[in-house]
């Protein structure tokens, strides 16, 4: 299961963006349902919206 989570770090490193780029990406698979957010402690973790069958 923790190979579903998603950080802002993690999307950094594969996709080679700066910090706000993966946040930002992020957050808007999150607005449009895509991905679900928790937090984690200091940070946030996105993961797949089971409803998308991801």
């Amino acid at each position: 299961m923790d190979q579903c989570i998603i950080t802002i770090k993690k999307y950094q490193d594969w996709f080679k963006v700066v910090y706000e780029t993966a946040r930002q990406d992020l957050e808007d698979l999150h607005v449009k349902g895509i991905l679900l957010k928790n937090k984690q402690g200091k940070r946030f973790i996105y993961r797949p919206n089971d409803e998308f069958g991801i």
